[in-house]
């Protein structure tokens, strides 16, 4: 019979203050230790802590994270876009304002004068987290960074990479982006879509 690491659940008294140092994952209170989270605890003697680690964390926005974003808003000299997601990770982002801008200048590595031949509203974009706190921001301009997906602004169908332009799938109407190199090769779902 084999034992693998105790669970804990929130409010679990897990030891004494004269025993351990509360570490992550715990609170104390009246010189006792509790959990404060589901999670596997975790004793350092040597440091005499004791933590809880969670299965499964929430995700929170670090810098260098690359996240899929939708476009929500274009500015003269700003994107605005919702984070929807760490890239690779199903996972909701922790912490309630995912709302997120990329400067002018940190669109494409190329001069950008105008974000609405660059970025349209509702153009899903790859992009990487250069600031997560106070306020989000990010910067595409890297080859895998862009546009992901993106549809007509006239029809609203689905936009096919023709060269280095896209095409309407529907109506033939051709667009520019800053599109990712796998621009079209990406697929993506989050919870609830």
């Amino acid at each position: 019979m084999s034992s693998g690491p105790k669970v804990a659940f929130p409010g679990e008294e897990l030891g004494t203050t004269e025993e351990y140092i509360p570490g992550e994952g715990t609170y104390e209170e009246d010189g006792r230790i509790f959990s404060s989270l589901v999670g596997d605890v975790i004793c350092d003697h040597d440091n005499l802590t004791i933590s809880v680690r969670s299965k499964n964390p929430p995700v929170v926005l670090q810098k260098g994270d690359h996240v899929i974003t939708r476009v929500i808003g274009l500015y003269e000299s700003m994107v605005l876009v919702e984070v929807l997601m760490v890239d690779g990770n199903e996972r909701a982002i922790a912490g309630g304002d995912t709302t997120a801008t990329i400067h002018v200048s940190k669109i494409d590595r190329k001069y950008t004068d105008d974000v609405s031949k660059e970025y349209r509203r509702g153009d899903i974009v790859r992009a990487e987290v250069i600031q997560s706190s106070p306020s989000i921001e990010l910067v595409t301009n890297y080859p895998h960074l862009g546009v992901i997906r993106g549809l007509c602004v006239r029809c609203r169908f689905p936009l096919v990479r023709k060269g280095k332009d896209l095409e309407c799938s529907n109506c033939s109407h051709r667009e520019t982006r800053k599109l990712a190199d796998d621009f079209g090769n990406v697929r993506f779902t989050r919870r609830g879509e």
